[in-house]
């Protein structure tokens, strides 16, 4: 594995193979505009400011993939869809308020068209560029929202989880337009050459849903997502924040390539509870990253490594990296690899 790639070894990592060393992906997006001097909002409508900034900081850490993505990916199909947002200069894009509020605006939601509607073909173009800049030697993650939490998103997030109760059949209509939205999207990513799909899932977690609550509502849906994303070789995972520790055997039902969870999660005890051929991404909590020196970071993550073995595993962040987390914070992910 002398000449192994960082592409390479992200995939063999994916596929629970022998890796020359751990890989490093860290949830690094919008968070990247800061190094390079321009805000969230501007470089919003600007893929090629996206493309500047998401190199920009591979170049100067050396880390082995890049997510495709600067905002939330739900916010993004929304959007798309209808929803209006609110933009900031330092943290990501939020939705005004909720398209759906009637049984008749559920009814009414549209799947909206990947190279037309919103800025769903700047993302695309940000993934095709990636791809032809990068993709031979580095891994390209791309997120999708989750039916759950898309519908969460469409629905508000607290009258979304009272639907779980009191309406699921709404719920899960919506969940259906969700899940529609999100695979014409992920279709369209794969044919413009994704080869690594997340699934976001940042709701559906033990914070918000029993297992029992999770089996009935997300697994059916989210199952069924997967399933028809899994085209030639292109490799489906599921993020889910929050605790989700109770939830585990549920999530390797999915059908999942590997599962991005969250700090809250103790990644060597699921490594012991799965005892399966999942990958495992994470998890080094975004607050130590913003706040703690380089050289605690560095000491976190090879203590993680060490409990978490050779295979199966790929170093990231807990979640989605904060605007102005240090740089340095990040490059010492990759430093705990190399020494």
């Amino acid at each position: 594995m002398d000449d192994i790639t960082p592409k390479e070894r992200v995939f063999r990592a994916i596929n629970c193979k022998d890796v020359d060393k751990i890989p490093v992906v860290p949830q690094l997006t919008y968070a990247t505009a800061k190094y390079r001097g321009v805000s969230i909002s501007e470089a919003l409508v600007h893929p090629q400011l996206q493309l500047d900034a998401l190199l920009n900081a591979q170049e100067q850490c050396g880390y082995d993939g890049i997510y495709a993505n600067w905002e939330s990916s739900s916010v993004l199909l929304a959007s798309a869809m209808g929803c209006s947002i609110i933009t900031f200069e330092d943290i990501s894009p939020r939705i005004k308020q909720p398209l759906v509020n009637t049984p008749e605006s559920a009814k009414n939601l549209c799947i909206p068209h990947p190279k037309k509607a919103g800025r769903l073909p700047l993302n695309l173009e940000l993934t095709k560029n990636l791809i032809e800049r990068v993709g031979s030697k580095l891994a390209i993650f791309n997120y999708l929202p989750g039916p759950f939490s898309f519908a969460a998103v469409l629905m508000g997030v607290d009258e979304a989880l009272t639907k779980i109760s009191n309406d699921p059949e709404l719920l899960k209509d919506v969940m259906e337009s969700a899940r529609l939205a999100a695979v014409t999207f992920g279709v369209t990513k794969i044919q413009t050459g994704a080869e690594i799909l997340t699934i976001a899932e940042p709701f559906a977690n033990f914070d918000n849903l029993s297992p029992k609550q999770f089996e009935e509502i997300c697994l059916p849906s989210i199952k069924k997502m997967i399933g028809e994303l899994s085209l030639k070789k292109t490799k489906i995972g599921l993020h889910v924040c929050g605790n989700s520790f109770p939830l585990i055997d549920l999530l390797v039902e999915t059908g999942a390539d590997f599962l991005e969870l969250d700090s809250k999660v103790d990644l060597a005890a699921v490594r012991e509870d799965i005892k399966s051929d999942v990958c495992l991404i994470g998890n080094i909590d975004t607050t130590s990253l913003f706040m703690k020196p380089a050289v605690e970071i560095e000491n976190e993550c090879k203590d993680l490594i060490n409990k978490m073995g050779d295979k199966g595993f790929i170093l990231s962040s807990g979640c989605e990296i904060r605007f102005r987390t240090p740089l340095d914070n990040i490059c010492s992910m990759v430093k705990s690899v190399n020494r």
